[in-house]
C-alpha cells in the first residue's frame, strides 16, 4: 500500500504532522508512506519516524510542476492520498492522482475567524494535530489514532553528538545548564521584542549561571544576542539543518521561543518550552504539548488579532508583548527547569500478562498470582531509580464482569503482595471503558484507555515523571503502542499474550517495540544494560 502525504508548509505545520504519520504507520504497518512538501521543509520531515521517501517541490511550484509532480507520483501507484495542506496547489494534485481513496483535513477556518472576530473561543476548534488524525477517520472509521503529540525519534536525528558546535560539547562536558532562546518569526508581527530576550538572557545568565544558546534564521542577524554576559556565555547558532538544531536542543534544560516552528522543535525533543503568545492564541490550536510546556501571554482585549499574527498592531505599542515582564518570565522558566530537573524515569507495566498471570476478567484478589520474573524485575528497576506505575486496561467493568470495587480490591492486592516482597508500586491505574474500535478524541474513556495516553499522562502528573526516559512495557500491542504517545521507549514480555502478539509484528513495522524479551525481569535487564551502554558511549564522545 502505498500512501501520499501532502503538506508543502509552512515548517512549524509540517512537522505537527509526526504525529498523524505515526498513526498511518500503526494502522498501516506495512504501508509505504511517501510525504510531497517544499524542498526547504526536507529536513523538518526527515526528522519524522514512519516517513518510507520524501518528494519535494520548488518553494512555489506553478501550474507545469504540479502536473509534472502529479505524473511522477503517479508512477509509484498510489492507493491513499492524506491531503494536509488543503489548498489550491493540493487540491489539484489528488484530482490529477489517481487513487482508490483520499481524504483532507478540517482547517476549521470559519470557527478560528469567528474567534479572531469575536475575541471568544467557539466550540470546535481542536488542536491541528487532532484535525490532521481526524482526516485519516473519514477514509477507515475504525481507525485507531492514539499519537496527540509532536515527538522526535532521536534515532531520526542520525548524527554523532561528536559533531555538535565545540563551544557546546564544552557546556555539556562541563555539567553546565543551558537555555536555548530563539527569538525569530515567520512574521515579524509575532516577534516579542528583542529586548526581552536579552534581558531574560542577561538575568539567566548572572543569576542562574546558565549558558545561552541562542538560535536565529539566515536573515536575522538583528537578533544576534550581544553583549549579555561574557563571550563564552553565549553560543550563536545561525542558519544550522533543523536537525543540527534538534540534536542540540536535547541538552538544554529549557527553551524560550515565539509561537514558530522552533517551539515546537524543542517540544518535540522533549525540552520544556516555554512559548511566547502574542498577537496569536493558543485556543487556535497551534501550542505545543509537550508535558513541561508552558504558554506565556497576557490577557489584552485586542487577542488574537489575525489567524497567523500577520496584522501589524493598531494600537500605539504592542501591548500583548511589552506588559510581559522579563523576571516573570524568568520565574517561569526556573519553574519549568526545576519540575523537569526533579522529574524520575518510570516503568509503565500492563498488569495481567506481565505482572500477574493472565486469568481474564479477574475479580478474585486470592487468585493472583506474579508472573515468573516480574518481581525480581521490578526490584532491579526500583533500585536503579525507575518509579513502578501499574497501567492496565479493566474493560469487564464495562461489559459487566467485574465491578469496580472488584477491579479496586484486585489492584489493592497486587500492591500488598509485590510490597512483602520488597516492591514499592509507585502508582496503579486501571481504565474500566469497553474496548472501541474507534478512537474518539472527545471521549475521555477512550482517551484514558490503552493504547490512548491518558493513564500515562494521569501518571507523569501525579509522579513528575520523565516520559522520554521512561518504558511502557506489557504483553499487548496496546501496550507498546501506548508507550509511543508520550516519548517513552516500548518492550514486549512474552508472558500472557506476548508470544502471540510477537508472531503478528513484522520485521519492518515502523512502530515495533524497542524490546522483546521472555518476561518483565528478562527486560528490565536488557533496559538496564542498554542504560549502561548509552552512558558509556556519552563519556566516550
Amino acid at each position: 500500500m502505498n500512501i501520499l502525504v501532502i503538506r508543502f508548509g509552512s515548517l512549524g505545520d509540517v512537522l505537527l504532522t509526526g504525529p498523524t504519520i505515526t498513526n498511518l504507520n500503526i494502522n498501516y504497518p506495512d504501508a509505504r508512506i511517501i510525504f510531497l512538501t517544499k524542498e526547504s521543509n526536507r529536513g523538518a520531515v526527515a526528522i519524522l519516524s514512519g516517513v518510507s521517501e520524501i518528494v519535494t517541490t520548488s518553494s512555489s511550484p506553478g501550474i507545469f510542476e504540479i502536473f509534472r509532480m502529479a505524473d511522477k507520483l503517479q508512477e509509484r501507484g498510489i492507493d491513499l492520498i492524506v491531503d494536509l495542506q488543503r489548498n489550491t496547489r493540493s487540491v489539484l494534485l489528488r484530482k490529477l492522482i489517481s487513487s482508490t481513496a483520499q481524504v483532507a483535513f478540517k482547517k476549521d477556518r470559519l470557527l478560528r475567524q469567528l474567534f479572531v472576530w469575536r475575541k471568544r473561543k467557539p466550540t470546535g476548534i481542536d488542536h491541528v494535530i487532532d484535525r490532521y488524525n481526524a482526516s485519516l477517520g473519514e477514509f477507515d472509521s475504525s481507525i485507531i489514532t492514539p499519537v496527540r503529540r509532536f515527538i522526535i525519534n532521536e534515532v531520526s536525528l542520525q548524527r554523532s553528538d561528536a559533531k555538535l558546535p565545540k563551544k557546546l560539547r564544552s557546556w555539556i562536558a562541563s555539567g553546565e545548564s543551558i537555555l536555548a532562546i530563539s527569538p525569530g518569526a515567520k512574521h515579524e508581527t509575532k516577534r516579542a521584542p528583542f529586548e526581552l530576550f536579552r534581558e531574560v538572557a542577561a538575568l539567566m545568565i548572572a543569576s542562574d549561571g546558565m549558558k545561552v544558546l541562542s538560535i536565529i534564521g539566515k536573515s536575522e542577524d538583528d537578533l544576534i544576542l550581544t553583549n549579555v554576559g561574557s563571550p563564552d556565555d553565549v553560543l550563536e547558532l545561525k542558519n544550522f539543518a533543523i536537525n543540527d538544531v534538534a540534536l542540540c536542543l536535547k541538552y538544554c534544560s529549557a527553551t524560550l521561543s515565539n509561537d514558530s516552528a522552533l517551539a515546537h522543535l524543542s517540544s518535540g525533543v522533549g525540552v520544556p518550552t516555554a512559548v511566547i503568545f502574542g498577537p496569536t492564541h493558543p485556543n487556535l490550536g497551534f501550542a505545543p504539548r509537550g508535558f513541561y510546556d508552558k504558554v506565556i501571554e497576557t490577557d489584552e482585549y485586542c487577542r488574537p488579532c489575525s489567524l497567523h499574527g500577520s496584522i501589524k498592531c493598531f494600537r500605539s505599542e504592542r501591548f500583548c508583548f511589552t506588559r510581559m515582564k522579563p523576571e516573570e518570565i524568568v520565574e517561569t522558566l526556573r519553574e519549568m527547569i526545576a519540575r523537569k530537573h526533579l522529574s524520575r524515569p518510570a516503568l509503565f507495566i500492563d498488569r495481567d500478562g506481565t505482572i500477574i498471570k493472565e486469568k481474564g476478567f479477574l475479580g478474585d484478589p486470592n487468585a493472583v498470582e506474579f508472573e515468573d520474573g516480574a518481581i525480581d524485575g521490578m526490584l532491579r528497576a526500583q533500585k536503579a531509580g525507575f518509579a513502578l506505575v501499574i497501567i492496565s486496561n479493566q474493560s469487564g467493568v464495562a461489559r459487566g464482569i467485574t465491578t469496580h470495587e472488584q477491579v479496586q480490591i484486585v489492584q489493592e492486592r497486587v500492591v500488598a503482595l509485590a510490597k512483602t516482597r520488597g516492591v514499592e508500586i509507585d502508582l496503579a491505574l486501571y481504565a474500566p471503558g469497553y474496548p472501541s474500535s474507534v478512537y474518539d478524541r472527545a471521549d475521555p474513556e477512550s482517551i484514558r484507555r490503552k493504547p490512548g495516553e491518558g493513564m500515562l499522562s494521569e501518571a507523569i502528573e501525579l509522579l513528575s515523571l520523565d516520559p522520554r526516559r521512561s518504558w511502557m512495557i506489557g504483553d499487548r500491542q496496546s501496550d507498546y503502542l501506548a508507550g509511543l504517545t508520550i516519548g517513552a521507549r516500548t518492550a514486549l514480555v512474552r508472558t500472557g499474550y506476548g508470544s502471540e502478539q510477537e508472531a503478528r509484528v513484522g520485521l519492518n513495522s515502523p512502530v515495533k517495540p524497542d524490546i522483546v524479551g521472555d518476561n518483565l525481569g528478562v527486560v528490565v535487564d536488557h533496559i538496564l544494560k542498554s542504560i549502561e551502554e548509552t552512558t558509556a558511549n556519552q563519556l566516550t564522545s
